[in-house]
């Protein structure tokens, strides 16, 4: 990082591109899945369970629910449900019924 001029070096190790700014922070627990976005929403599985938050175009995230479980694996939204493993040995799907 090339903290004076704000910028990063890319891929190739040469070019220099702005550095990212971080927009949202919140404290979920540890895991190793991917969080997922779609329409205007993000979840997020980890350690501590699911986490669902809405985010509009000026970066304001609200927590909407949250399930308390431990997963691991990325969530997969189908169908306006959300299906994701969880390390209790349970497939867990949240959504309209």
């Amino acid at each position: 990082i090339d903290s004076e001029r704000g910028k990063v070096r890319g891929p190739d190790g040469i070019a220099l591109y702005d550095s990212p700014v971080l927009v949202f922070k919140d404290g979920v627990e540890g895991g190793i899945s991917t969080p997922l976005l779609f329409s205007d929403r993000l979840i997020v599985a980890c350690y501590g369970g699911v986490f669902l938050y809405a985010y509009d175009s000026w970066s304001n995230f609200t927590l909407l629910d949250r399930f308390e479980s431990g997963f691991e694996s990325t969530p997969v939204v189908w169908d306006k449900r959300v299906y994701v493993g969880s390390r209790d040995g349970y497939l867990y799907c949240f959504g309209e019924e």
